[in-house]
């Protein structure tokens, strides 16, 4: 052999699951030592269309136990069903008896227990689950939830299959978990219940139409440190029945408030409406111009010392951006720019040239800049549908041969002269991240003389650059 057998068995750490299969299938040690990477990979066990459950079960329990010591993830699609009896038992066997599982990811739980009893108590006695989504729950999924044995870290829930008049209580439904629950997303829920707190929950997601008020949530989570409140289908209130509500969260915050939140992310109504008052490491929003005046409300309050801001250019003016940055004494930026049906090139280079300016008022040390163009409809000269490996129908698109004007000015732009121009506009700025269209995104780090001018340029790996975005948003 050209290469030893410790060699061959370290580069399996290295290949995903499909690279892997032919691997494996070359002789008996090879396929005897990537049993465990093939069933313990980065990627789920996905029990799609492609995967024959039953051919799957008999591999796992064909060495009981010694096979299912390495499944530690799997993931059951919204179409996946099952008619046998012995495969469905042999699944819940699986389920049960796997002593690493560690993470199950349901899409429609309802359609899921249907299938079989066996799977549902399957669930139940497992004890080795810590992170849990369930999507399309309702009754039979909420009977397995609230009695399972598992103490789970993360969970996910999607209620859109409870009764309108029955809305879930995230409380209620995840009251055995207090003590071990850490991260919390949840989809069309009723916060009602306060008699119960979760104080290890540090993540918590919420995307609901309902307003949840402020001191209920500082009361179930004391000691939350990044905080998600997105709406499903957009809020509508009018301005005295938003200052009502902003005002009543206010108050409440007098009597009891978080320290600080590390994250805090949001549609700017909900978070105006919600009127935090704690400090805020990193505040992420996409706002329009009729949302800068709460914003800057919200700013004020937070005094963010991130910001990440997503928005649309035809929406947010760079006046209107300018507005918002003042409002808080902010050390990080990260700007998505989004130019989605711009098809003027005197647009783009009169935007670019306002941000210029911009530019030249901030005393930020981090800037993350992204550009996002995508073409109309009618710029797209064929579609072609195809089924994924997950089931889900995609398009595959090619562009036209002749470039829009907008896409060739964009890629026409070198990246190091638009960081080496916006480093000599913003005498502060140290590091420097830039995603272009058609560009690599590219991450630099600025070092200056003591009169602040600039000395050098180092641009980072990906690796390096994504680890200080990470750090800072």
């Amino acid at each position: 052999m050209v290469l030893n057998w410790d060699v061959l068995f370290l580069i399996m750490e290295f290949v995903d699951r499909c690279s892997l299969l032919p691997y494996v299938q070359t002789c008996h040690t090879l396929y005897k030592a990537g049993v465990p990477h093939l069933l313990r990979v980065n990627t789920p066990i996905y029990f799609g269309k492609h995967l024959n459950v039953k051919s799957f079960c008999h591999f796992i329990l064909g060495e009981f136990p010694s096979r299912l010591r390495y499944l530690r993830e799997v993931e059951f699609p919204k179409k996946f069903w099952l008619r046998k009896k012995d495969t469905i038992s042999q699944l819940a066997e699986v389920l049960r008896n796997a002593p690493f599982l560690e993470k199950v990811t349901i899409s429609a739980a309802e359609r899921f227990f249907e299938i079989g009893p066996e799977l549902g108590a399957a669930l139940r006695e497992a004890t080795s689950i810590r992170e849990l989504s369930l999507d399309g729950v309702g009754d039979q999924a909420l009977s397995v939830l609230t009695r399972m044995r598992s103490p789970l870290n993360s969970v996910e829930l999607c209620a859109d299959a409870v009764p309108v008049a029955d809305c879930l209580d995230p409380n209620k439904v995840l009251a055995s978990f207090s003590s071990s629950l850490r991260q919390l997303k949840v989809r069309w829920v009723q916060f009602e219940n306060t008699s119960i707190q979760y104080p290890h929950v540090h993540t918590l997601s919420i995307e609901d139409d309902n307003f949840v008020p402020m001191d209920m949530l500082i009361h179930v989570f004391p000691n939350l440190q990044s905080l998600s409140i997105t709406t499903n289908t957009g809020v509508e209130l009018d301005e005295e029945e938003a200052l009502h509500i902003h005002n009543e969260n206010m108050r409440a915050q007098a009597r009891l408030s978080w320290p600080s939140l590390n994250y805090l992310e949001g549609d700017v109504m909900l978070l105006y409406c919600l009127a935090p008052t704690c400090k805020v490491r990193c505040l992420s929003v996409w706002p329009s111009s009729s949302d800068v005046a709460r914003l800057v409300q919200v700013c004020k309050s937070t005094r963010p010392e991130s910001i990440k801001i997503y928005f649309h250019m035809d929406k947010l003016s760079v006046e209107e951006l300018r507005m918002i940055l003042r409002s808080t004494d902010v050390k990080h930026l990260s700007a998505t720019i989004d130019a989605y049906d711009v098809n003027g090139l005197k647009d783009i280079r009169a935007y670019i040239h306002q941000l210029r300016d911009l530019f030249q008022t901030l005393t930020i040390t981090t800037l993350y800049f992204r550009f996002i163009w995508h073409p109309t409809p009618t710029e797209w000269f064929r579609t072609e549908h195809f089924e994924t490996e997950n089931d889900d129908e995609s398009s595959l698109v090619a562009p036209l041969r002749t470039p829009n004007p907008v896409q060739q000015y964009l890629h026409s732009l070198n990246v190091k002269t638009c960081m080496r121009k916006t480093a000599d506009y913003i005498k502060t700025l140290r590091y420097a991240f830039f995603d272009m269209p058609g560009k690599p995104m590219s991450y630099w780090e600025i070092f200056r003389t003591e009169e602040g001018t600039i000395s050098s340029f180092e641009q980072f790996s990906n690796e390096a650059g994504e680890q200080i975005v990470q750090e800072t948003f």
